[in-house]
């Protein structure tokens, strides 16, 4: 019987652990294949895991004609210029994370557009957040440059 945990079956990640403390006495060669795949697999679960747990907290929320507008603007700036950290194909909106109160989504004016890994890879803004330090980006100079991008500079 396997038990389920958002959506993950965890008799398969208790299946790919055990695999990766290598009791079956494999080469190093075998081992380092096998925990690659493992390791594949394990982020694949992270990342549905993820998409499981990521649902907004403040369900029901209308959204103002405004808002769509810009969130319409925004996102065909990512459909032009793709990703504003990495400039990867843009694949989604995010909500910045800095300013905000703990456990509630940025309002829809303080997005930008980023690409998957960017967004909720492993080392995404929702991960380590290291594809942003190896671009030298942070939140609020993407929201900066997007908001140029799309309204253009201040005067």
């Amino acid at each position: 019987m396997t038990t389920e945990n958002q959506g993950i079956d965890l008799d398969s990640r208790q299946a790919i652990l055990h695999i990766l403390r290598n009791p079956y006495g494999w080469s190093d060669e075998a081992v380092r294949d096998v925990r690659q795949q493992a390791a594949k697999e394990l982020e694949r679960l992270w990342r549905q895991e993820r998409r499981a747990q990521h649902r907004p907290t403040d369900e029901g929320k209308t959204v103002s004609a405004a808002a769509k507008r810009h969130l319409q603007r925004v996102a065909d700036f990512g459909q032009q210029a793709g990703c504003i950290v990495c400039g990867e194909p843009f694949a989604h909106l995010h909500h910045i994370l800095e300013g905000r109160t703990p456990g509630r989504r940025s309002g829809d004016f303080c997005v930008v557009p980023v690409c998957e890994d960017c967004h909720t890879g492993t080392h995404g803004i929702h991960g380590t957040r290291q594809r942003w330090s190896l671009h030298k980006a942070n939140e609020l100079e993407a929201l900066d440059r997007t908001l140029e991008a799309v309204y253009g500079a201040a005067r």
